[in-house]
């Protein structure tokens, strides 16, 4: 009697998603105030202080307080628009 080996096991089951290619991505819509510090050329301070002018919008998920990417480009059409006073 020949030996005949069991079949291989059946492929393991992948997410049925597309992956998307990175540099497709779109811009995340929410930034740390590093991050958002970073893209203004400002201190994180300076953030902290727009934030609290209302100039820029805050969002809060958890215990982290993010900025909206929107309201940055909003301040800086504002600032863009009065020549850069409030």
């Amino acid at each position: 009697m020949d030996y005949t080996p069991h079949a291989p096991f059946p492929p393991i089951a992948t997410s049925t998603v597309p992956r998307r290619d990175r540099s497709s991505w779109e811009r995340p819509q929410l930034a740390s105030q590093d991050e958002a510090a970073y893209r203004l050329g400002v201190s994180r301070t300076t953030i902290w202080r727009l934030i609290a002018a209302g100039e820029i919008q805050p969002v809060r998920i958890g215990s982290r307080t993010l900025v909206s990417n929107k309201s940055v480009d909003e301040f800086v059409a504002r600032q863009s628009r009065n020549g850069g006073t409030k």
